[in-house]
C-alpha cells in the first residue's frame, strides 16, 4: 500500500495544525524533509527542523511517532505538529507529496483501520458518529460502539449462527454421527426466536438512536391563524416565520434547528391547512401533508379559544396513529377547545414548558442507559432489518413444511448480512462509498 499524508485538521488559520503520515514509508519520506534524524520510536515525540531541497527553513516542528502494528491504522504513522498557517501546512504536505507520499481520500485513516484488523465496521461507524455529533446524547450513543459491546452483541449472533450451520451440515453429510443433536425444524425455531428478539430489541433502540444522532424532525401542523408560526419564533428565539392575521401567510416550509436537553430538535412549521386556498397556497398545503407523513412527532395546534372544527377532527384522525402532542394555544382568550392536549399561551407562557413537554413525549429518556447497544447509520439498520426478515422467511418455510436442508441457504445469508455489518466481507466498492461521508484525514 502506498503511504498516505493528509491535513488532519481544519484548512484555516489557527494555532497548530496536524499533517498525518501513515504507511511502510512514513519513516523515509518524513526523513526527507528534516534537518535531524527521524528515530523510528513509538509512543514518543521528537522536536526536528523542516526544510525544503534548497535547504530553506519551513518550519519547526513536533513529531508524534507510532510503530506498526501499534498505531491507529496499523501502519507506521507520523503525525506532524506545526504552526497554523494554512501556507505553511501546505508547504509541508507538498515536500511529503514530492518524496513518494499521495495525498489521502476520505476516511481513508481509518479504511486502513478497518482493512489492518485494527477496528470493525461497527467502530469505523462509530468515530464518524463522533465526529459529526451534534448534541451530548449522540455523543454517547456513538462511544456505545467504540466500546466493543455492540460489535460483542453482533459477533456472539454471528457464532450462535455458525453453530446452526455447522450442526445442520453434519446432520445432513453424516446423520450416523451422534454426538450432534438432530437439528428438526423445530429446533431450530427455538433457537432462532431469542435471536430475533435480540435482534429487534436492538432494532428498536437503533432506530430511536438514528433519530436522536441525526435530528429529531418535529413538524407544527393545523389549520390557519391557530399560531404555529408564533411558536416556531418562539421556540427558535427569532422572527424566522412571519407572523400575519391574514388566513395562508405562510405558503412553504419554514424549518429551523435548535440543542435541549441533550436532543437535537429539527421544527418544520407547515402551511396551515384549510378547505379554500389559491393554487399557490395549495403546493404548501401538499408539503404539510408530506411532511405529516415522514417526522419523528406532529405538533397539532389547535385555537384553545375557539370550539374544535369538524375539519380538525378529520385532520386528528388522519395523525391518530403517528406520534403526536396536540398544543391548545391561546389559552389566554379563553378554552371553549374540549379536546384534550397541553394548554399554552404564546403571550404569557414560557417556551421551556412546551419544550419540557415535547421531550416529555418522545420519551427516550431510556436510550440513555450506557449498557444499551445500538447501531447508527442508515446502512447498518437496513441491514438489521435484512435479518429479520429472512428469520420471518425461515419460519414461513418451515409453517409450509419444507425440510432444514432447503432452509439452510437462508441461515447462510443471516450469517453475511452480520458478517457486513462487522465488515468481514471487505466489499471494496462498498467501503469506497462508505468512508467518502469521513473527513479527509481521518
Amino acid at each position: 500500500m502506498k503511504t498516505i499524508v493528509a491535513l488532519a485538521t481544519a484548512p484555516l488559520n489557527c494555532a497548530i495544525h496536524i499533517i498525518r503520515v501513515s504507511g511502510n514509508k512514513a519513516y523515509q519520506i518524513v526523513n526527507a524533509i528534516t534537518q535531524q534524524r527521524v528515530t523510528k520510536v513509538g509512543y514518543s515525540l521528537q522536536r526536528v527542523i523542516i526544510t525544503n531541497k534548497k535547504k530553506q527553513i519551513i518550519d519547526d516542528v513536533i513529531l508524534a511517532k507510532y510503530v506498526s502494528p501499534k498505531s491507529y491504522t496499523g501502519e507506521d504513522i507520523v503525525e506532524i505538529n506545526c504552526h497554523g498557517g494554512v501556507f505553511v501546512a501546505n508547504q509541508i504536505l507538498q515536500l511529503l507529496v514530492a518524496n513518494g507520499a499521495v495525498y489521502a481520500k476520505h476516511g481513508e485513516f481509518t479504511q486502513r483501520a478497518l482493512l489492518n484488523g485494527k477496528i470493525d465496521l461497527l467502530k469505523a461507524n462509530g468515530v464518524n458518529n463522533i465526529i459529526n455529533s451534534m448534541n451530548f446524547t449522540a455523543l454517547q450513543i456513538s462511544h456505545n460502539s467504540l466500546n466493543g459491546n455492540l460489535s460483542k452483541e453482533i459477533r456472539q449472533i454471528k457464532d450462535d449462527i455458525f453453530k446452526i450451520i455447522g450442526n445442520i451440515e453434519i446432520n445432513i453429510d453424516y446423520p450416523e454421527y451422534e454426538d450432534y443433536e438432530d437439528l428438526t425444524t423445530n429446533v431450530l425455531l427455538k433457537k432462532l426466536k431469542p435471536i430475533k428478539k435480540q435482534l429487534h430489541k436492538l432494532l428498536d433502540y437503533s432506530i430511536i438512536a438514528n433519530k436522536i444522532t441525526y435530528g429529531i424532525k418535529i413538524a407544527i401542523i393545523g389549520k390557519t391563524n391557530v399560531g404555529k408560526s408564533s411558536i416556531l419564533n418562539l421556540i427558535l428565539n427569532e422572527n424566522k416565520a412571519i407572523v400575519s392575521n391574514i388566513p395562508g401567510t405562510t405558503r412553504d416550509l419554514v424549518e429551523g434547528k435548535i440543542n435541549y436537553k441533550n436532543l437535537t430538535l429539527n421544527f418544520i412549521d407547515t402551511a396551515g391547512i384549510r378547505k379554500h386556498s389559491n393554487q399557490l397556497e395549495l403546493i404548501g398545503i401538499k408539503k404539510s401533508y408530506e411532511q405529516m407523513k415522514i417526522v419523528d412527532l406532529i405538533l397539532f395546534v389547535t385555537d384553545a379559544s375557539k370550539p374544535i372544527t369538524p375539519f380538525e377532527q378529520s385532520l386528528l384522525k388522519q395523525i391518530k396513529n403517528k406520534p403526536h402532542l396536540i398544543i391548545k394555544n391561546k389559552c389566554d382568550l379563553g378554552k371553549k377547545n374540549a379536546i384534550e392536549g397541553f394548554n399554552f399561551s404564546c403571550k404569557k407562557d414560557k417556551i421551556k414548558s412546551l419544550l419540557d413537554e415535547i421531550v416529555k413525549t418522545l420519551n427516550f429518556s431510556e436510550i440513555n442507559n450506557t449498557n444499551l447497544t445500538f447501531v447508527q447509520t442508515v446502512q447498518e439498520i437496513g441491514n438489521l432489518k435484512k435479518i429479520i426478515n429472512t428469520i420471518n422467511n425461515i419460519e414461513v418455510s418451515i409453517k409450509k413444511k419444507q425440510p432444514i436442508d432447503l432452509i439452510v441457504e437462508d441461515i447462510y445469508q443471516i450469517d453475511q448480512y452480520l458478517a457486513d455489518l462487522l465488515g468481514e466481507n471487505k466489499n471494496i466498492d462498498f467501503l469506497e462509498k462508505m468512508f467518502k461521508n469521513f473527513c479527509i484525514g481521518k
